[in-house]
């Protein structure tokens, strides 16, 4: 015989639409622990930062981000995961493996002018407070496109 209770209103495990507490929701997997620290407001916690504070035996810093070396955010296999101390080193990350795939060398810089590849030592250089490169240009593309700007300007 069929059980007529309606399960509308429960949450959690009573309620119908239960999936043991994963969910995926855009890019990440996400587990239902509402008692972690780093929980949101809905009380989940993606199942990568998991895996990793399991890994280490400790909770992780809450502005440490987690990458997938194979950029696929469904493989939370701990050999997929690397734990970077901050979005700006995950981006510096993600910078050098498109410079390594694109010419083969990750130290180089894309010029957001020309859009090509080139060493440090051919291009002006702004360096961030903790000496990573923030950007580089050509001194070449970045003369012409200054003369290229005053012109748009009229002077």
């Amino acid at each position: 015989m069929k059980n007529n209770k309606s399960t509308f209103g429960l949450k959690g495990e009573k309620a119908n639409a239960w999936k043991r507490g994963r969910v995926v929701r855009g890019r990440d997997i996400l587990i239902y622990m509402p008692a972690h620290p780093q929980a949101t407001n809905k009380r989940y916690v993606t199942e990568q930062r998991i895996k990793v504070e399991a890994a280490l035996g400790r909770i992780l810093p809450p502005r440490s981000v987690i990458h997938h070396i194979d950029l696929n955010s469904h493989n939370n296999a701990n050999s997929n995961l690397v734990l970077c101390e901050d979005q700006s080193y995950h981006t510096l990350i993600h910078r050098r493996a498109r410079a390594l795939r694109a010419c083969g060398n990750a130290e180089w810089l894309k010029c957001p002018i020309c859009k090509k590849y080139d060493s440090p030592e051919n291009m002006y250089v702004c360096y961030k407070d903790d000496g990573t490169p923030k950007f580089g240009r050509h001194r070449e593309c970045h003369a012409k496109n200054m003369i290229r700007l005053k012109k748009l300007k009229g002077l």
